[in-house]
C-alpha cells in the first residue's frame, strides 16, 4: 500500500505551489462557466468545511470542462484548470470533481503530481502502488513521474486539488 507521509518531493511540490499562488496573477479569461451534468452533485461534496466553502462560493463561478481521459462528456467527471485562471508557473494546477461511484481511469504522465483530497472517501491507486486503497479528505498523495494512478469515488462525490510539475 502506498504511504501517506510527505516525502522531500512532496514538500518541494507543496512549496512550489504555495510560491506560485503567492505570485499568481489572474488571467483575462473568456471561459464561461459550464454546467456539466455531474455538477448537479457538487452540493453533496460538502463533508468538510473546506469543501462546503468551495462548493458554495467558488465552484459555481469557475469554468469546468469534461475530462479528456474518456468519453464521459461531463456526466461523471469535471475538471477546472486553475492555471487557466491564474498564472501558477512553474506548475500546472487543477481541480477534479467526480460524481458518486465515478471512475477516473488508470493513467500516467511525465510530470510529478501532488493531490490534496478535499472531500469524499475514494479508492485511490497512487505512488507506484498496484492496489487501490481507501483515502478520505485532507490527505496528500504523491505520484512520481510515470507512476500509474487512478481513483474510484465512493458513495459520495470526490473533490481533489492537484498540481503537476517537472
Amino acid at each position: 500500500m502506498a504511504r501517506l507521509a510527505a516525502t522531500r518531493d512532496e514538500q518541494v511540490g507543496a512549496r512550489l505551489f504555495g510560491d506560485a499562488l503567492a505570485a499568481a496573477q489572474p488571467h483575462p479569461t473568456s471561459s464561461a462557466v459550464t454546467q456539466l451534468p455531474v455538477l448537479s452533485q457538487i452540493a453533496n461534496a460538502a463533508d468538510t468545511g473546506r469543501a462546503r466553502d468551495f462548493c458554495q462560493k467558488i465552484a459555481p463561478r469557475i469554468p469546468w470542462t469534461p475530462t479528456t481521459r474518456g468519453p464521459d462528456n461531463g456526466t461523471e467527471i469535471a475538471l477546472c484548470w486553475i492555471h487557466e485562471l491564474l498564472t501558477t508557473k512553474p506548475m500546472t494546477a487543477g481541480i477534479t470533481f467526480m460524481g458518486a461511484n465515478a471512475v477516473y481511469p488508470l493513467h500516467n504522465h511525465a510530470p510529478k503530481e501532488l493531490y490534496l483530497t478535499i472531500s469524499g472517501t475514494a479508492q485511490w491507486r497512487w505512488g507506484g502502488a498496484e492496489e487501490l486503497a481507501s483515502v478520505g479528505p485532507d490527505k496528500l498523495l504523491f505520484n512520481q513521474s510515470m507512476d500509474r494512478h487512478m481513483m474510484v469515488a465512493g458513495d459520495e462525490p470526490l473533490l481533489a486539488l492537484w498540481f503537476l510539475w517537472d
